[in-house]
């Protein structure tokens, strides 16, 4: 996440849609201090993969006009984005996780509620479906924009430019945190498994017009 007061404009990024591409790009212009979500403290409130209700709470708190500030946030294909999870869980816990990726779809929760077994706050909001993530208790979204990262950046960064002015000129968009190795991620899934998905994140599928190829 980052906040730009000067530019009342707010990015959302959601785990393993090129959020932290967008984050670099925007540190120039960002003026909270975003910390680990262990660190989290009353000075220091915001961390990196925060809800906008979560945001929204903490500005009510301080007396801020959340509805004054454009509110964007990038997506992505939801069984890319899944098996992206999945990688970045391998490498980051090793042997903490023994099965195999047919056994973790099929433990998933896109409520992100059901991690007790691996308790990562980034991790839980990884297996949160994005409509979850961005939408209030009712299930309003609480964002202004969406951009699917496989549509390319123009729009996007020509909205960020717009917005904040001068300070991103001369930036550009990167893509940064990639896999270490590329891969298909096609072919990590069956047809049940990706079935299983479909109908898991079908709310995320038909809201931001996805299929698996």
């Amino acid at each position: 996440m980052r906040i730009s007061h000067k530019s009342h404009l707010i990015y959302f990024s959601i785990p393993k849609t090129g959020s932290e591409s967008v984050r670099e790009f925007l540190d120039p212009i960002s003026e909270e201090k975003i910390v680990h979500f262990t660190e989290i403290s009353e000075s220091t409130p915001f961390y990196s993969h925060m809800r906008p209700c979560e945001v929204k709470n903490v500005f009510f708190k301080k007396g801020w006009n959340f509805d004054v500030y454009m509110r964007v946030a990038t997506v992505r294909n939801p069984w890319a984005r899944l098996a992206s999870l999945y990688k970045m869980m391998c490498r980051n816990w090793g042997d903490r996780w023994q099965g195999t990726f047919a056994e973790w779809v099929y433990g998933l929760d896109p409520t992100g509620r059901s991690t007790n077994h691996m308790p990562e706050k980034w991790y839980a909001h990884g297996l949160m479906s994005m409509t979850n993530f961005l939408s209030d208790k009712n299930g309003e979204l609480m964002v202004d924009r969406i951009f699917r990262i496989e549509d390319q950046t123009t729009d996007f960064h020509t909205l960020l430019i717009t917005r904040a002015g001068a300070p991103l000129n001369e930036q550009r968009l990167m893509h940064t945190n990639q896999a270490e190795q590329s891969y298909e991620w096609q072919t990590m899934y069956s047809k049940e498994t990706q079935a299983h998905v479909a109908e898991l994140y079908a709310d995320d599928i038909a809201r931001f017009g996805y299929t698996f190829g």
